[in-house]
């Protein structure tokens, strides 16, 4: 993936790290943080989303998707994918002191000849 983005010379700038080391580590403000499909991969979204809310600029916003689930706050399932619970989002989003933007459900993806839902998630930093 990361080829192909420098094949598009469109980006100012391209790293590989893992999100949560680099997100605590990084001191750069961001007016936008997009994770489309990947929090999947993380059960507990204070993993990302609080180190996320510390580098987001005044006015930033932190989008992400993420399978909706039934289970609170979320559940590990038989893809190796978590699946969240809308409430979790909600509370994290407090914890990390951001104001839930959008919480929408939706269409995600197809997945074993059915649709996923999922979550597409705004949250702001209204500092």
């Amino acid at each position: 993936m990361i080829e192909l983005a420098r094949a598009r010379n469109i980006y100012d700038r391209l790293e590989v790290a893992e999100i949560t080391r680099w997100l605590t580590e990084n001191r750069d403000n961001f007016d936008l943080i997009a994770a489309c499909d990947c929090l999947i991969y993380f059960g507990d979204l204070r993993q990302v989303v609080i180190p996320g809310a510390k580098r987001l600029a005044p006015g930033g916003v932190l989008t992400f998707t993420i399978e909706r689930g039934d289970r609170y706050p979320f559940r590990l399932t038989d893809t190796g994918r978590y699946t969240h619970h809308a409430q979790h989002v909600r509370e994290v989003a407090n914890e990390a002191g951001l104001r839930v933007a959008r919480l929408d459900e939706a269409y995600l993806r197809m997945e074993y000849g059915e649709e996923v839902t999922g979550l597409f998630v705004a949250l702001k930093n209204e500092g």
